[in-house]
């Protein structure tokens, strides 16, 4: 076994029955997991693959790239959502780089078990909600990056479509004047639906996250 650590990724797509020409659906998002694999290829160890109709997964070999490639699939995938599982820990098996099948180990598990967390709490309408949990969460660094990943889950949630569009180009061009050109609206219009959306304190909890995931690989 090895003694190296890995990032396990397991994400699940909510309602995806109800999704309407799935066979098409299922092409685009297999173009979009490439496009990952491809963007974010120092990161990955499996790229990541559709391994059912409704679940995808992949392994990463450090944190630097984690909450983008989670962000990038979500922004990408609207409004469907997603739930994901991340597991820390060891691989068992060889691991293939051309897709994340055919390999086991604790990383997977732990990814299990965190997605099927996120799935249960869901379930039982619970009053804690996330669309992103990680496992183990036993130590203060996994508590941390959780409670990190529970506050960026609660501003996806709250957004609504308008809200949704301007903070994806807001991220994109940083420019509220250049965003108001696309959207063909006003920039007091796109200053209000920030405002509306508190995009500034996502802005703040994603940059210094990712600062954070750097630091950590």
């Amino acid at each position: 076994m090895s003694q190296k650590q890995y990032i396990a990724i397991i994400g699940d797509i909510i309602d995806s029955k109800k999704i309407i020409e799935r066979k098409q659906f299922q092409n685009q998002f297999e173009k979009l997991l490439n496009k990952i694999n491809d963007r974010y290829q120092d990161s990955i160890q499996s790229n990541f693959t559709i391994t059912l109709g409704d679940e995808f997964q992949g392994l990463l070999i450090d944190y630097k790239n984690l909450l983008n490639i989670i962000h990038d699939i979500n922004m990408s995938m609207y409004p469907i959502k997603i739930r994901f599982g991340i597991g820390i820990g060891e691989m068992s098996t060889e691991i293939y780089s051309d897709k994340a099948l055919g390999s086991d180990g604790p990383a997977y598990h732990h990814a299990r078990a965190a997605i099927n967390y996120v799935h249960k709490n869901e379930d039982s309408n619970a009053t804690y909600y996330t669309s992103v949990a990680l496992c183990p969460n036993d130590n203060v660094q996994s508590q941390l990056l959780n409670l990190s990943l529970t506050n960026y889950s609660l501003f996806l949630k709250d957004w609504n479509e308008a809200q949704f569009h301007t903070v994806r180009l807001m991220q994109e061009y940083k420019n509220q004047t250049r965003v108001a050109d696309k959207l063909n609206i006003t920039q007091q219009a796109v200053v209000k639906r920030l405002q509306r959306s508190n995009y500034y304190n996502f802005d703040h909890l994603f940059h210094s996250l990712n600062q954070i995931l750097e630091e950590w690989s």
